[in-house]
Formats: C-alpha cells, structure tokens, sequence
C-alpha cells in the first residue's frame, strides 16, 4: 500500500521542476506579450498579407492575398490595399518575361550567375546588360554531368517601368517573378528585382517578432541590471553628498573645537573669577596691613590690579606689608616717593595684582 502511495508521489516530484520552468515560461512570455503595443501583438497574431501586383498593359491589377495559395480580396488599386499588406510581388505575364532550361557543365556549378550572363547572347535574343534573370538548379545528370537549370529571362525596361509606377505610389516589392512559374507544387525561388535591391527585404510582418525578441532581450537586461544600477547611482550620489559636505563637516569641527576651547578657558576665567576676593574684602585688606601711621587718598580695583595712592611716615615698610597679605603679590611703587614739604611725610602710589587666596584642598 506504501508503494502505491510512494510511487506517484516521487513521480510528481520529479516533474516538478518541469512544470515550474513551463509556468515561469508561460507566464514571463505573457507578461512581455502584454506590455508589448495592442497594434504589433495583431501583426504578431495575424497571418503575412501579400499584396500580388500584376501589370496588364498600361494597367496595374492587384489582389490582397492572406498567403500565396488562398486568395481573399481583388482590387485594381495596388495603393489603396497596400497599407493592409506586408509584402509586395510582382507578376510578370508569359508576354513580360519567358522561361526556358538549360544544360550546363557540372564545372561551372559554382559559378552559374557569371556564365549565365557571359551566355545571355547565345541562350536568349538579347544581350546580358538588357535582361534581368535569376534561375533555379532544376536537377543534375550524372550520366551527361550536366546541370538542369530553370532560367527565368524578362526585358529591363519591361521590369523598370513597372517597378516605377509601383514607387510613385510608395510601393517597394520584395520579389518580382514569373506568373505560374511552378516546379512541381513549390513556387519557384525566382526574383527578378534588379542588382543591388536583389537582396532579400524584410517584410514588415518579419521585423515584428525580430523587434519583439530584441524588446524582450532588451527588458530582461534591464530587469537584471536595474537593482544593481539602482545600487550603484546611490553609492555616486551618496560620494557626492560626502564629498559636498566634508568641507562644511570639517568647518563645523573646527568650529567645535574652537567652541569647546572657548568654554574651557572660560570655565577656567569663570572658575578664577568667582575665587577672586570680593572688593569689600580687598578694602578691608588694606586697611588690615597699613598701619595707623599711613592714610590714603585713594584706592582703585579694577580686576585684579590694585592701586593705592597717599602719605605715610614709612611709605618703603608698606610694600612688605602688602607683600605679607595672602591678597596681594607683585607689590611695588609705581611712582617716585616724594616729600610733603608741609607735612614731612612720603607722598607714595603702589600697585598690586589681586591674589586668588588658597582653599581647602587646593594644592598649587
């Protein structure tokens, strides 16, 4: 009973893969097909429209056919149905061009378009450089070692005229052959066009599915090379955004130096300023260490520069008493000691820088 079970279930498994691959491709080929224009995907759908132009005379007959064999519409107006074909050909009548076989060597297989037209004159009335023709390798005899060619023989100016009046209505055939020239049930490879437009054109229903696998080939390259595309133009912008910024990132880090500098120094001034003895406590200083022998006129603070002015009996004694206070340091006259005449006293001016006084814990 396990084995019923298991074996359907392995086979399944294995087809597995298969069938995803056929859904991915059904699916992914319907999604290209959808985004593919409503207009190209009817080109796609339908079948080649060949537009058979024959000329009668001084008359161009035409006929719309959906393939070669199956005939759809007859028209006299090659111009107004070739908008609806994909290819143009021309019929030449039995009169406009002849057919007719020829033997030639096996040694000049490889080389038939040129003995062809050295042998124009001799095969056919007219000489090579007045006739249009194309052949088709019939069969070979190995017993004669002879090849059976088909050739195919019509008058330029027969073919020139018509080709004309096909190009005023901006008609460009893509094969100009002989009406009924049949080898067995098969059309015959024969196209008269003129050297160099005897090269094959494409038609315009060819192009279709050649532009539908370029536009697929082209979508699928995308599809793979947009997420790393994508990637890529971010990390340029991304250089460039960086590149941009490191200047102002660099200003704005001197800057930041220079700020934090600013604030540690004044912290430090901050720091000083708020030890600094108070003037209150400055004067009061002062008055500590002059003696009584000493008055004063005047006394400036201004940050921390002291300066007293006045008359003492010993004004020399009052720069070590300055010197003595924990306030004071740098202590020294600023002027020359003079002599009041009047009162026999020294006349003095003495300057001081304001000393931080220590704290507890302070260690300098």
């Amino acid at each position: 009973m396990n084995l019923h079970v298991l074996k359907p279930t392995m086979l399944e498994q294995r087809r597995k893969p298969k069938e995803l691959a056929r859904r991915f491709w059904d699916w992914w080929s319907g999604e290209i097909l959808r985004i593919v224009p409503r207009g190209v995907r009817e080109l796609i759908d339908r079948q080649e429209r060949v537009l058979l132009v024959a000329a009668e005379g001084d008359r161009l007959e035409a006929r719309l056919l959906p393939a070669l064999e199956s005939p759809n519409e007859d028209s006299s107006d090659p111009g107004a149905l070739w908008p609806e074909a994909d290819i143009a050909i021309v019929e030449l009548s039995p009169l406009q061009a002849f057919r007719r076989q020829v033997s030639l060597p096996f040694g000049t297989e490889d080389r038939l378009t040129d003995v062809l037209g050295y042998e124009m004159d001799r095969l056919t009335p007219y000489a090579q450089e007045d006739v249009y023709f194309d052949f088709r390798v019939a069969g070979r005899d190995a017993e004669r070692r002879v090849v059976n060619i088909d050739l195919v023989v019509a008058l330029r100016q027969t073919v020139d005229a018509i080709l004309e009046r096909l190009q005023d209505l901006d008609i460009v055939p893509s094969k100009v052959t002989l009406r009924g020239a049949t080898a067995g049930s098969e059309q015959m490879p024969i196209n008269l066009l003129p050297k160099p437009s005897d090269a094959r054109s494409i038609s315009r229903r060819e192009i279709v599915p050649i532009a539908t696998t370029v536009c697929a080939a082209l979508l699928a390259v995308v599809a793979l090379a947009y997420p790393i595309t994508h990637k890529w133009l971010q990390m340029q912008s991304l250089d460039a955004e960086i590149k941009r910024l490191t200047p102002a990132a660099l200003a704005a880090q001197e800057t930041r130096e220079h700020i934090s500098a600013a604030i540690r120094q004044g912290g430090f001034f901050a720091e000083k300023w708020t030890s600094m003895p108070t003037k209150i406590q400055l004067l009061d200083e002062i008055s500590r260490v002059v003696p009584d022998d000493t008055w004063l006129s005047q006394v400036q603070i201004k940050g921390d520069m002291v300066r007293i002015q006045g008359e003492s009996e010993g004004a020399s004694s009052l720069i070590g008493l300055m010197e003595s206070s924990e306030l004071f340091r740098d202590v020294s006259f600023s002027s020359t000691v003079t002599k009041n005449p009047r009162t026999s006293n020294d006349r003095f001016v003495i300057q001081a820088l304001v000393e931080v006084p220590p704290t507890k814990g302070n260690t300098q």
